[in-house]
């Protein structure tokens, strides 16, 4: 599936998030991935510092996500942040 086939109100977003970002390929592989196998989502970088987290988790419950990937030094310090939520969050550590 390409860009040009995909409904944008179909399509599940999945956020790398993690900071720095910006030398990350796994998005672009992800979507070869998608792509491959015809699923309808897509992945895409976003640059979250450590003090921002806890305010973009709290935004992405409101995007069509199933759940975001969390970079190495992101997720050692998101634990702390996501065990304490009561509503599951859209996004989880590994």
């Amino acid at each position: 599936m390409n860009l040009l086939e995909m409904n944008p109100h179909e399509t599940r977003y999945i956020p790398l998030i993690g900071s720095p970002i910006g030398g990350s390929t796994a998005s672009y592989l992800y979507n070869q991935i998608f792509a491959a196998f015809g699923i309808n989502a897509m992945s895409y970088p976003v640059e979250v510092k450590k003090g921002e987290l806890p305010e973009f988790l709290a935004a992405v419950k409101f995007m069509n996500t199933p759940g975001c990937v969390l970079t190495s030094p992101t997720s050692r310090t998101s634990s702390s942040i996501l065990t304490t939520w009561t509503r599951p969050p859209a996004c989880s550590a590994p």
